[in-house]
């Protein structure tokens, strides 16, 4: 499957969850939303949140070394770029791990990961509104969060 995470327009809204078999991708009838329960073909008024909002910019991966589903989000409310972990696409995700906060980045937003991140060395890219420039910055994950995190 292709997995295809979203949100609404702007950086306040939950986040949601969509699959769909990769030589299918362009067929949108062939789409499954996460309901909560279950994977729903439908259309996305089926979908549930995975994650309630504040959830902006989101960036979500799967790591082959952790077995874990990576999502970073800003989370504006917070003032930091967090990262949650999951066993599944569809949850149930951790509480948000702080990996870049505005203290210490004023003005941040916009954490994507480095495709190329393994483990719990994450890389990813962040952005400051007043120097409207990428940097690479790199975080590593707490034990306990990766050890709850993976798949039995």
């Amino acid at each position: 499957f292709v997995y295809a995470f979203g949100t609404p327009n702007g950086r306040f809204g939950d986040a949601y969850v969509a699959r769909v078999p990769e030589q299918r991708l362009l067929d949108t009838s062939a789409y499954e939303y996460w309901t909560g329960n279950n994977w729903l073909r439908g259309t996305s008024v089926l979908a549930s949140p995975i994650v309630a909002g504040p959830v902006g910019e989101l960036s979500v991966r799967y790591d082959q070394v952790l077995h874990s589903w990576e999502m970073m989000t800003l989370d504006e409310a917070r003032g930091a770029i967090v990262v949650r972990l999951a066993p599944q696409p569809s949850g149930p995700w951790g509480a948000p791990i702080p990996v870049a906060t505005s203290s210490r980045y004023p003005h941040l937003y916009g954490g994507f990961f480095n495709p190329d991140s393994t483990g719990s060395d994450i890389y990813f890219t962040m952005t400051q509104y007043y120097r409207y420039n990428v940097s690479m910055m790199h975080a590593t994950l707490p034990a306990h969060a990766v050890t709850s995190a993976q798949a039995p």
